[in-house]
């Protein structure tokens, strides 16, 4: 009977400790607002309101090597396929940039808190997104800014990968982000995701690009734990020797 009274104890305290660990979802962008732009041996910027974090969605493209016989190089999103995508002709080599950033791309996000007030674990939370097709490998860079301007970046690969197979899915740590640790999570102030520079290259990438961000449990609540766990321990022992 004392190990059941222990027991409960201990799942009634964790259940009322208000600072337990948790996971956040934080959705970047669900991909649901059409935006679409295109060029030819230029750089183009445009920005819409939209249902992305923040209230606003910025596009930024760029081609070299670009032939008008070839036709344009294509960045958007198909909000009915809910895709970004890049359509690139053969002689043309695209840098491409989603921001997320505020109004104009250039407002911020207002410190965008991504733990709900408290401390992300990097190392459990996760940027999540997917790859829907990519005609050849290329790299891709994301940076998350926060509000005093300090910046994480991490950048990675494309495999080739045909439109016939399953999306490849990313979900890549906190933690894997160069400068994670001097980051505040819990006032980000413009994101971005980057990548092109490959000649001819066409790419789809799929919603929703987001952060499942997995927080520390506060002080207080470790210290009920280890009550919890220290009573249990006590009452068991005093079981075995009957005291």
């Amino acid at each position: 009977l004392m190990t059941r009274i222990a027991l409960i104890s201990l799942a009634a305290a964790l259940l009322a400790a208000p600072g337990r660990s948790a996971q956040v979802t934080n959705v970047i962008d669900p991909f649901t607002t059409l935006q679409l732009i295109s060029t030819n041996n230029a750089t183009v910027t445009n920005t819409v309101a939209s249902t992305s974090i923040g209230g606003y969605r910025t596009l930024i493209l760029g081609t070299a090597g670009g032939d008008p016989l070839f036709g344009s190089t294509i960045l958007g999103v198909d909000n009915a396929s809910q895709q970004l995508i890049l359509n690139t002709p053969a002689a043309a080599t695209p840098s491409f940039e989603v921001l997320w950033a505020g109004e104009g791309g250039t407002n911020g996000l207002g410190g965008i808190d991504f733990g709900g007030g408290q401390t992300l674990d990097l190392f459990t939370s996760v940027l999540s997104f997917a790859l829907g097709s990519t005609d050849q490998p290329n790299d891709f860079t994301w940076t998350f800014t926060d509000t005093a301007n300090n910046t994480a970046t991490y950048t990675g690969s494309f495999p080739a990968h045909s439109s016939l197979d399953p999306a490849l899915p990313y979900d890549i740590a906190l933690a894997s982000f160069a400068n994670a640790g001097s980051v505040d999570w819990n006032a980000i102030d413009s994101i971005s995701f980057a990548g092109g520079n490959a000649s001819g290259v066409d790419m789809t990438a799929e919603a929703p690009f987001q952060v499942v961000a997995s927080t520390v449990p506060e002080p207080g609540t470790w210290a009920l734990l280890a009550a919890g766990l220290g009573l249990t321990a006590f009452v068991l022992h005093c079981r075995a020797r009957r005291c």
